[in-house]
């Protein structure tokens, strides 16, 4: 089993892509209301989720760009993405729907879309609200897709009933070209709440995957524009689940190693203690998201390798497999000299540390 585990995690490091000059970062929403941050491609990691300042009582946002987000109540907001601090406006929209769009329009009026059929244009200064015209095919088919706004004033999303991008014809026309999405076939459906945005010059989709899971969790999907070529299906995940996202900008790419450091390391292990199943626990704290594989050692030789990850900056705890009679017998022989305790750290962009400390081994 140890063994079988540190393949896991050897395997986790090999399928990180190799380093690029920039990533894409984003705000994101959690089901709970709290905002984070995090950067593609290894979005597993993510900033210690925060409260939205200034969101009322009982609201939670459902869907926001950079500068303006919509709560569950109907109420907008200004939203300033950097400070995570929302302001209410003076507009509040009867809401149906699951998933949420929203839309800076010229003028400074917003336009609110659902995948319910709602379309609405509202001026957040003074609440007057138009209803929009709505969205449809060629064919005239209604369609009621997640959105984002082109730079030439086109809007584009993701038909989550169809599998399918979706693009206006014209700025303004509400007739959409349909582009099927090329799947492998691992996504078959888009699990709602679904979240459209464009970031890097291609589609970035949130959506949820299965509701059979144990722990709620989400994804992103990244789509080609022009073909509709779906990558990301196989993962990396979210390790909970996010209702909408809004891109922030591109940064430079993530290639420094997490800063870690053991916690609570005692100055002595018991031999006795170390042969026993996840008797020993190893803490690590990391600057970043991480997996951790720590180990016990002589040498280079490593025994009882186990793993243990998080999607934030915190503390891992890492509960040691015991040791088998080979490594138990070996081990003996250092009874009352040092051992090493070793910790591998990979943060979720694949940068890479690794932590030793030698303690005192007795029986």
């Amino acid at each position: 089993m140890p063994r079988l585990i540190l393949t896991l995690v050897l395997l986790l490091a090999a399928a990180f892509p190799a380093p690029a000059s920039a990533a894409e970062s984003f705000v994101g929403v959690l089901e709970d209301g709290r905002a984070t941050r995090f950067t593609t491609p290894g979005y597993t990691a993510i900033t210690t989720p925060k409260r939205i300042a200034g969101v009322a009582r009982g609201d939670r946002i459902v869907a926001l760009t950079r500068s303006v987000a919509l709560g569950r109540s109907g109420r907008l907001y200004r939203f300033d993405a950097r400070r995570l601090r929302a302001t209410a406006t003076g507009a509040r929209i009867a809401l149906r729907g699951t998933s949420f769009s929203v839309v800076e329009l010229p003028g400074g009026r917003v336009r609110v879309l659902s995948d319910a059929g709602l379309d609405v244009a509202v001026d957040p200064a003074t609440g007057a609200e138009e209803a929009g015209p709505g969205l449809r095919r060629a064919d005239g088919a209604r369609i009621a897709p997640s959105v984002a706004l082109l730079p030439d004033g086109r809007l584009t999303g993701v038909d989550a009933h169809r599998l399918a991008l979706v693009t206006e014809t014209a700025p303004g026309s509400g007739v959409m070209t349909e582009t099927r999405l090329r799947t492998s076939g691992i996504v078959r459906r888009l699990e709602g709440p679904v979240s459209f945005a464009l970031a890097g010059g291609r589609a970035t989709i949130l959506s949820q995957l299965p509701r059979s899971l144990r722990v709620r969790q989400s994804q992103l999907l990244f789509a080609n524009l022009a073909d509709g070529a779906l990558t990301g299906e196989a993962g990396p995940f979210f390790r909970r689940a996010l209702r909408a996202i809004a891109p922030l900008g591109t940064v430079p790419d993530d290639r420094t190693p997490p800063q870690a450091r053991f916690v609570g390391l005692p100055r002595t292990l018991s031999l006795r203690d170390l042969r026993v199943d996840r008797r020993v626990s190893i803490r690590v704290r990391c600057s970043a998201g991480c997996i951790v594989s720590a180990s016990t050692g002589v040498g280079g030789r490593t025994n009882a390798t186990t793993t243990a990850m998080r999607d934030t900056p915190g503390v891992v705890r890492v509960r040691l497999f015991g040791l088998n009679q080979r490594e138990a017998r070996l081990m003996r022989l250092r009874l009352g000299r040092t051992v090493v305790v070793r910790a591998f750290v990979m943060d979720w962009h694949g940068n890479r540390r690794t932590i030793e400390r030698k303690v005192r081994l007795r029986r």
